[in-house]
């Protein structure tokens, strides 16, 4: 009964802690899967590490040093004309593959990671940031799946819309050429001597196999189904074997 109350107590705090978290901090903060006390059910809550690190962010508290003389860049990819000086200090605003986004005095812009002395808040943060594009691929992969899974769909869809289609022009043909009772016999499967061999095909499907025999008096094909047979002379049916 005791260890029973003391899961009930641990779990109490446990959720009061997340919630109180998640009360203190802005939406834009990180939000990572993390397990909850022992009792094996997760949910999204902001871990403490990245929300310290982005409150030291956007308090501009994560300052560091050019620790040699570095180009500024204007973006990830372009390049500026404004050479920092070796041991010129700077504000850390963000982190963007590869690059820390700065502050300067009056410039702004983007340090290769190389050319910064890089703190511990800066490693966290290039950790986090690195986690979260991690998530955002993820997510994106996860929707890109989805739309492929109801794309497919719809193809497969209009594949059998297409399929009926064709199945019922085919049948309306037949129809048309044999009239609905005998029709009806050769769906069900029905054979009998003197059928041609398009009656057959109804009747019976595509055949595994086809012996031809051609002489003077025509053409003779013994169509196979597994161990049955069926004879053909000049395209009628004379005999079988089942």
């Amino acid at each position: 009964m005791k260890k029973i109350l003391i899961s009930l107590l641990y779990l109490l705090i446990s959720l009061s802690l997340n919630a109180q978290l998640i009360k203190e901090t802005k939406p834009e903060t990180y939000f990572k899967l993390k397990k909850i006390g022992n009792h094996g059910f997760n949910q999204f809550i902001k871990t403490k590490d990245s929300i310290e690190t982005y409150r030291k962010l956007n308090a501009g508290e994560i300052k560091s040093k050019i620790i040699k003389d570095a180009v500024l860049n204007f973006k990830t990819n372009v390049v500026s004309d404004i050479i920092l000086k070796e041991d010129t200090d700077v504000v850390v605003l963000n982190y963007n593959n590869g690059f820390y986004e700065i502050q300067a005095d009056s410039s702004h812009g983007y340090i290769k990671k190389d050319w910064i002395l890089v703190s511990e808040d800066m490693e966290l943060l290039l950790e986090i940031k690195e986690e979260e594009e991690g998530v955002k691929k993820l997510k994106l992969e996860t929707e890109e799946a989805e739309r492929a899974k109801i794309r497919a769909e719809k193809e497969e869809k209009l594949k059998e819309k297409d399929e009926k289609k064709r199945i019922a022009l085919t049948e309306q043909k037949y129809i048309k050429k044999y009239g609905i009772k005998v029709y009806k016999k050769l769906k069900d499967g029905y054979i009998w001597l003197g059928m041609t061999k398009d009656m057959a095909l109804i009747s019976l499907g595509k055949p595994d196999d086809i012996n031809r025999t051609v002489g003077s008096w025509g053409v003779n094909e013994q169509w196979v189904y597994g161990r049955n047979y069926y004879y053909f002379e000049n395209g009628k049916l004379t005999s079988y074997q089942d």
